[in-house]
């Protein structure tokens, strides 16, 4: 290879994905690529199409041209499970105009199913990229100004001549998250966000490894690291400061996988008096004074997920949930004045129709401690461990569905059809949900929305009042609103005005 002067690297994070404020994960890239001395332009057209599923040629020509304007050496795009299509089709048009620049693919997608994307796709994409893309993707960048190989660079998917598309070992990351810059959105039109909220990280990867999520399996991130609470309270005190906000979603897999740790943290905004507000994924463990603590320090939101209400399932999910102490801990985030969103999944394909059962009670039993219940059908997802171990988990076949990372799949023995779920599914959302002042609570659409012509007419069949009923469709930034208007003076303009 020559060496190549990269001048200009456009980052761009496509629509469809359901968020009311700008990408994180391009936001840590720009900022560690201009920490290294690239220039870089961020565009976010998922703000631009908001709620737009399947975009045409048209819409997307207007930015198109824009991106071309820029005159961009390198490509980067954030591929998502929802955003897999408009992706394609944006790339197709770019390289129409400027057929020489170079595109690096990212994102979830490529973590779970970069191989087959890369491989059908090479016309579109130069390479791939893996887990966390910071290291990566500068090592790419140098190496392809010095001229040097790119095939065999960790943490990579690359086009290999004898055996197509094929993915590196994985990269190993630093344990020091404190040496990484902070996220960039200096290149977002913030106040044109839904809410006044800006995501975050306290910490990557996970603690847990429920056999029905590939996050482990298809490197979406690395071991289990945190970053230290100056460092966290820095980032906080600099988001106030320079994009005044004081709203945050610490996206951690779970923000309570250190208890000590997330106690400190609260100790510290408390002690510091930074009056900001928080949402977050909780462990269902979670004491009464840690949910006091958490709420006096401005946690106003979390997700908790016991996933079911069986303990057999428990078990056969390795999620590691004592269902008692989950239950009180879903009291506890209720009783400190929390909004609690717990969720469960429906139809393990080990599950039965008494577990099934028992998650429904056991989810009627807290009725009164939840604010928003999510029933939602189990997917089989690709790299998750009852993926790759079908056997263990009543699966007699897996069926390929190509660019999804979801696949279909046949049971051994015959325990409940995918279909009876998903209209029980349906029942408990109106059941838990109808809520006249917020009735987009009532409706989780993008499922049914990717279905193709076949399933969505038998499900129409057998769950029509899904379709007859006028439903509004659910956003998380209504769902956040609700959420957060009981303290925070959210204006139609949405912009907060800071003490």
């Amino acid at each position: 290879m020559n060496p190549v002067n990269i001048k200009k690297i456009v980052l761009i994070f496509p629509p469809h994905w359901d968020t009311p404020m700008p990408p994180l994960g391009i936001a840590y890239i720009a900022a560690f690529l201009r920490y290294k001395g690239f220039e870089i332009q961020q565009i976010d057209l998922n703000h631009k199409f908001r709620y737009n599923y399947q975009l045409t040629d048209d819409d997307l020509d207007q930015e198109v041209k824009k991106i071309v304007s820029k005159g961009p050496d390198v490509i980067g795009i954030s591929m998502g499970h929802t955003t897999f299509k408009n992706s394609i089709n944006l790339m197709k048009l770019i390289k129409k105009r400027i057929p020489d620049v170079f595109i690096i693919a990212g994102g979830p997608h490529i973590s779970y199913i970069g191989e087959k994307i890369i491989g059908d796709f090479p016309e579109l994409f130069d390479i791939g990229v893996f887990s966390e893309g910071e290291e990566t993707i500068h090592e790419i960048l140098q190496k392809k100004k010095n001229g040097e190989r790119l095939d065999n660079i960790k943490g990579t998917i690359v086009w290999k001549d004898n055996f197509g598309a094929a993915r590196n070992p994985p990269r190993e990351f630093p344990c020091d998250l404190d040496g990484l810059p902070f996220p960039d959105f200096d290149d977002f039109p913030l106040n044109e966000y839904p809410l006044p909220i800006l995501p975050m990280l306290t910490a990557r990867g996970c603690i847990k490894n429920c056999s029905f999520c590939g996050f482990n399996g298809n490197h979406v991130s690395n071991i289990y690291r945190e970053r230290s609470i100056e460092n966290v309270i820095d980032e906080i005190n600099r988001n106030v400061e320079h994009y005044k906000r004081k709203i945050f979603l610490f996206g951690d897999s779970l923000v309570n996988s250190n208890t000590k740790r997330l106690t400190q943290l609260c100790d510290r905004i408390i002690d510091e008096n930074m009056d900001i507000y928080w949402l977050a994924e909780s462990f269902p463990d979670l004491t009464k004074e840690l949910c006091k603590k958490m709420y006096n320090a401005g946690c106003r939101f979390l997700w908790v997920s016991p996933e079911t209400g069986s303990q057999i399932t428990v078990n056969k999910m390795n999620k590691g949930v004592d269902l008692s102490l989950a239950k009180t801990a879903i009291k506890n985030v209720k009783k400190a004045g929390i909004f609690t969103s717990v969720w469960f999944i429906l139809g393990f394909p080990t599950e039965s129709k008494s577990d099934l059962e028992m998650t429904v009670n056991y989810a009627r039993n807290l009725k009164n401690y939840i604010d928003e219940c999510s029933f939602v059908p189990f997917h089989l997802m690709v790299g998750s461990p009852v993926f790759q171990n079908p056997q263990n988990y009543n699966i007699k076949k897996i069926e390929d569905n190509r660019y999804e990372m979801f696949s279909s799949f046949r049971k051994k023995s015959k325990t409940i059809s995918k279909f009876k779920i998903i209209k029980y599914s349906e029942r408990l959302w109106d059941e838990f949900n109808r809520d006249s002042r917020f009735n987009f609570e009532i409706e989780k659409r993008i499922f049914f929305n990717r279905l193709g012509v076949g399933k969505r007419t038998l499900l129409k069949l057998i769950s029509p009042n899904h379709f007859n009923k006028k439903k509004n469709e659910y956003k998380y930034e209504n769902l956040f609103r609700k959420a957060l208007s009981q303290d925070i003076n959210l204006k139609e303009s949405h912009k907060i005005i800071l003490k």
